[in-house]
């Protein structure tokens, strides 16, 4: 299970397959967290731009993952 608010994903919880949807969880949180307006009074461009990157990342890397899994089962 995820638990967002203290910044953890737990993978003990999980199986291989539950994987990517757990890290397009954290993505998603990722996104918000970029699209924050409380990230504007901190008078730093970069804090939304870096959270924006992580969710990125965390998006390509679920992507890959599926398709590895598609391509191991399909083998």
């Amino acid at each position: 299970m995820m638990n967002l608010g203290a910044g953890l994903i737990d993978l003990g919880a999980t199986i291989p397959t539950g994987l990517s949807a757990q890290l397009r969880a954290a993505a998603e949180h990722a996104a918000q967290r970029a699209a924050d307006p409380l990230n504007a009074l901190d008078n730093n461009p970069f804090i939304a731009r870096a959270w924006l990157a992580v969710s990125i990342e965390l998006h390509k890397f679920a992507t890959s993952l599926d398709q590895r899994l598609e391509e191991l089962f399909a083998a």
